[in-house]
């Protein structure tokens, strides 16, 4: 038979309260409408549950109850009653034989028992008795129940974390066994409970409660917009004292979160998502003029989210007759519908009143911290909301920061942190394969224009010296004379990581100090001072563990170099030695077999682990002041694991594998030189003060005279570039890497550094055709496959490479290199997109010859675009086609690229590197030519600034035009080009050698200015044809006679040979 609806007789007295009128249990019957209705533009806001509080159906009349509406509203009025009691055997045996039935059902809207007592029902001692006994009875539907969604896709917890009902929350989750389940479920608007809890400001104990009991991927689960509640977490209205907490709590349970990203466009990581709603909130603080002289600008209630208002601070008051109807009502809006047994407006007791919200108490804990203060209002905080200030927000984005630095790769912790990094940021220094010996000057101009974070990920140098030598000196004292053989070199590099480029903390050292002399332990300590360095690896033997200490007290993990006297493990073990650091987790001990035995040396090792794990006695436990009765518990804390790792030196030690910049000279080339090359050395030594002149002076009013004195900019996309090679020096503007090195080094191989010279060759020999021109080096992977000796190109980093150049929004991109067509369909579609993103921008693209001869396959990158890349070939001195570079056919020009010599062999860099012949050193001229032309047509529009617009006057239209591709293939047929080559070989000479005598001083500038203005003329296609008649007078390339060329424009109209 089944079951009938209970009645309130059935039960006894005392466990039910009055009878529930109608009116009263209406709103169990009905569909919330509210929140089906939302407006998206508000999911946002610190918005709680609301039911709809209609009093009848469409018709005017009540819907007839079922019986488990029956059973829910009768529950909930014993319940509201307090009048519940289920204490007794007998009591929970009358309820359950007549509710037991019913209590797994649902009624309208799907909700469940819980729901109701979420949505209707303050909590008290009959609500906790009634849930601790449902999840007794039910231990397998409990969490079920708790997990389930109604119709508006919220749970029970969900619901009682919105409404703000802190001791239900606590009650619901201390009844679970495990929540994880529950809080993993999405709910309203793809929300968690998590999302919930932070959004709402749920206190901060509350929320860390919740997070220590949710796994990782429930830390995971991302909101409607792509938000993981870390993102909520670190909103910067959100950052109080104690949002800290719940920032250490989320990353420590859920460090997978920090690599999740919100959706798109913006793709925000966790850090970059704080900045952007930092940015946006102190762009609308700007905007708001200030409600009091007085008001401290860097203090807001921690209320509401990044598109709110500031709110008013709650006000206490007693209520009025005539203000009890709205605070009724607001309660009602706000916090769901009003308990109709609580007295409001009735109460007989006078009520203090929160304006404009409701003091919640937020003293209980999951896990039942302290008793339960029935009807108390907690006035820990003075009904006030804690403050949001700049320095919990610092506080907590140097805590994200810190921890992509320790915890991430460098490339991926640069991503996470910036971006795409338009400004190239750069988070660690490698200093390993550059010069050994540097002079202090040439270094800083060389590093000029690297940008650095104020905390770096790492720093690594070789042994290198700087001259001159750097002198000891101590913080706020006068330099003291340096005496002692041991060095001081990294004083200088640290110095300037300090003072020049602003760098306030560094996480790992890396320095090689083996050789002999090593530095000193004063220079050491100088060097590393105020960086609080966490992880330090620092080569030298027998380091002494009062300098390690000395170095930073922030220590984590340290690398020793231990020559094997037992001496040294003893004093880094003593109670004044390592043990001091109390962050000290790791010791990594490089072991040299030396006059010991092995079973010796084994022993003293194990003897250190042991002596390392012993309490520190309690005189030596810092600085602070230890009360005599809690020593023993001090000791017994600072008795933590140190774990120790045993590295043999039995291989040599690099930093980085070997560069071309370090090794021996080779003796000059002594080959003949180009007469393109002679024309173009020149050309540019002259044009290069041309360009000084023209665009010296403060910055213009005028944005097109500020972009006419811009220098060029060139895309290098090769193995990097040794920023250090003197002809280079300044005139790389900046860079970015995509070699990641090898992946379990957590190290990057940086751009001002070229792997095998060929990316420096490239650069100068930009630079030596156009010296006025900025490189953007970037440096791809290379891999060796075994096969081949040469390096193989990876092209996930070549379309990577291609994308960051168009980013940074050059003017050309050179790629003096070619690879197979990508195997990976991938990668191809990476690649074909970033060529495809490079060509809608407008950017001149040139590449090599693949150099493979007649069997020509399809390369890329020319073959990716090959109506849109300017492919350039390898040529003899005498303009004919090296046999290397194939069919002509092929090629768009061919420009010098066998036995090229360098201009100045000082270098040792350069003397090391002999890429004489080639298809890759043809294009690096082809683009300096590229470069200089439009570089000569800027000059031409500064000289049309000066004197006036003519007809034939250069102006920005030109520049704009000359700097697109076919154009620019125009302006180099403009210059000249031989018969013999198929009109392939540019004769650089024909505009260029005249030129190069005709502006050198003792002429003035205005003159020097305007034979560049008439140069310019020839590259641009926009001047009338018939404006333009140049009479040439040049060699026959095969024969003495003189050739007079008649021009017109762009175009040879008449020839006459001259014996």
């Amino acid at each position: 038979m089944a079951p009938q609806p209970p009645s309130m007789a059935d039960l006894p007295p005392h466990m039910i309260g009055p009878p529930k009128s109608s009116e009263a249990n209406r709103h169990l019957l009905r569909r919330p409408t509210g929140d089906k209705d939302r407006n998206p533009e508000s999911e946002d806001e610190d918005e709680e549950v609301e039911d709809d509080d209609d009093d009848d159906d469409e018709n005017g009349q009540s819907s007839p109850e079922d019986p488990t509406k029956s059973a829910f509203s009768q529950i909930l009025a014993s319940v509201k009653a307090k009048e519940l009691k289920l204490g007794k055997s007998d009591d929970r045996k009358a309820f359950f034989n007549k509710y037991g039935s019913y209590l797994e059902g649902h009624i309208d809207d799907n909700k469940n028992l819980l729901h109701v007592l979420a949505y209707e029902a303050s909590f008290n001692s009959s609500v906790k008795s009634l849930i601790g006994r449902l999840a007794k009875r039910s231990p397998s539907i409990f969490p079920m129940l708790v997990g389930a969604l109604d119709d508006n896709e919220r749970t029970p917890l969900y619901v009682a974390i919105t409404k703000k009902n802190i001791k239900l929350v606590s009650c619901l989750c201390e009844n679970l066994p495990s929540i994880d389940d529950v809080l993993r479920k999405e709910c309203d608007r793809s929300e968690t409970c998590l999302h919930a809890a932070i959004r709402l400001k749920l206190p901060a104990e509350i929320i860390i409660s919740l997070v220590s009991k949710a796994s990782e991927n429930t830390l995971c689960k991302k909101d409607s917009k792509g938000r993981t509640p870390l993102h909520l977490a670190v909103e910067y209205e959100k950052c109080s004292s104690s949002q800290l907490g719940v920032v250490q709590a989320l990353i420590k349970q859920g460090d997978s979160a920090l690599d999740e990203e919100t959706n798109g466009p913006d793709y925000f990581s966790v850090f970059r998502y704080h900045e952007y709603t930092r940015d946006k909130f102190l762009k609308q603080k700007n905007r708001k003029a200030p409600s009091r002289p007085n008001e401290m600008s860097n203090l807001r209630p921690a209320t509401g989210t990044a598109d709110q208002k500031l709110e008013a601070q709650p006000v206490l008051k007693k209520p009025t007759e005539e203000n009890r109807t709205a605070l009724k009502e607001e309660m009602k809006t706000k916090d769901g519908p009003v308990d109709k047994n609580q007295p409001v407006a009735n109460s007989k007791e006078p009520r203090l009143q929160m304006t404009p919200a409701v003091a919640l108490s937020n003293d209980i804990v999951l896990g039942a911290i302290g008793p339960e203060r029935r009807g108390e209002v907690d006035t820990r905080k003075n009904q006030t909301e804690e403050l949001v200030t700049k320095e919990s927000a610092d506080l907590i984005r140097d805590e994200i920061k810190l921890h992509y630095l320790r915890t991430r790769r460098p490339e991926i912790a640069t991503t996470r942190l910036y971006g795409k990094n338009l400004e190239d940021t750069t988070i660690c220094f490698e200093y390993a394969g550059a010069p050994t010996k540097v002079d202090s000057d040439d270094f800083k101009e060389s590093f000029r224009n690297v940008k650095f974070d104020t905390i770096l990920q790492y720093v690594a140098f070789p042994n290198v010296e700087v001259h001159p030598k750097p002198a000891l000196s101590k913080s706020g004292g006068d330099a003291i004379e340096v005496s002692g053989r041991g060095r001081t070199d990294m004083i200088f590099f640290f110095e300037w990581l300090r003072i020049e480029k602003g760098v306030k903390r560094i996480l790992k050292v890396i320095v090689d100090d083996l050789q002999d002399p090593a530095h000193s332990d004063e220079a050491i300590e100088t060097a590393l001072e105020g960086f609080d360095v966490e992880v330090l690896e620092w080569r030298k033997v027998d380091l002494c563990p009062e300098t390690i200490c000395n170095s930073s007290d922030k220590l984590r993990e340290v690398y020793l170099s231990w020559s094997g006297n037992n001496a040294m493990l003893r004093a880094w073990s003593e109670p004044d030695g390592l043990k001091k650091l109390e962050s000290l987790t790791k010791v990594h001990l490089h072991v040299k077999q030396d006059l010991e035995t092995s079973i010796r040396t084994t022993r003293n090792i194990n003897n250190f682990c042991e002596r390392l794990k012993t309490p520190v006695p309690i005189e030596y436990c810092g600085t602070s002041t230890v009360a005599p009765s809690v020593a023993s518990e001090v000791s017994e804390a600072t008795a933590r694991k140190i774990e120790v790792s045993r590295i043999e030196r039995g291989r040599t030690e690099q930093l980085v594998a070997g560069n071309p910049a370090s090794l021996p000279e080779k003796p000059e080339l002594t080959l003949s030189p180009h007469r393109w090359l002679d024309c173009m050395d020149g050309f540019a030594d002259a044009i290069q003060n041309v360009w000084k002149a023209a665009v010296k002076g403060k910055p213009s009013q005028s944005g097109d005279i500020n972009e006419l004195r811009r220098p060029v900019e060139v895309a290098l996309i090769d193995d990097g570039v040794d920023v250090y090679h003197e002809p280079l020096r300044g005139k790389i503007s900046s860079g970015k890497s995509f070699d990641y090195g090898d992946r379990g080094e957590n190290r990057m191989r940086p751009y001002w550094v070229s792997e095998r010279g060929h990316g420096t060759v490239m650069a100068n020999m930009i630079c030596r055709v156009c010296p006025m021109v900025n490189v953007y080096a970037i440096r791809l992977e290379t891999q060796y496959d075994g096969k081949d000796p040469k390096p193989r190109i990876v092209a996930r980093s070549a379309a990577e490479a291609i994308d960051a150049a168009v980013d940074r929004q050059v003017q050309i991109i050179s790629m003096s290199w070619t690879i197979k067509q990508p195997e990976k369909q991938k990668d191809k579609e990476k690649f074909d997109a970033a060529m495809r993103r490079a060509v809608a921008a407008g950017i001149l693209i040139f590449c090599s010859a693949g150099d493979a001869g007649a069997h020509q396959d399809s390369d890329y990158p020319a073959s990716c675009s090959p109506n849109k890349v300017i492919r350039i070939g390898a040529a003899k001195a005498n303009g004919n086609a090296w046999e290397w570079v194939g069919s002509l056919n092929n090629l768009d020009f061919i420009t010098p690229g066998h036995e090229v010599v360098q201009r100045k062999s000082e270098d040792v860099l350069m003397q090391h590197f002999q890429p004489q012949t080639g298809s890759s050193v043809a294009t690096a001229l082809a683009v300096g030519l590229a470069a200089l032309i439009i570089s000569c047509v800027k000059l031409g529009a500064l000289h049309t600034q000066s004197v006036g617009v003519s007809p034939t006057a250069v102006t920005m239209k030109d520049l704009v035009e000359v700097k697109q591709h076919k154009n620019m293939k125009a302006a180099f047929d403009a210059v000249g080009t031989s018969r013999e080559s198929n009109n392939k070989f540019i004769e650089v000479w024909r505009l260029f050698e005249k030129a190069a005598k005709d502006i050198q001083p003792p002429l003035e500038k205005e003159k020097r200015l305007g034979i560049v203005a008439d140069l310019a003329r020839n590259f641009i296609p926009s001047i009338p044809e018939s404006v333009i008649v140049t009479m040439l007078y040049v060699p026959d390339p095969v024969s003495d006679a003189m050739v007079v060329v008649t021009r017109i424009g762009f175009w040879n109209v008449a020839t006459k040979v001259i014996k």
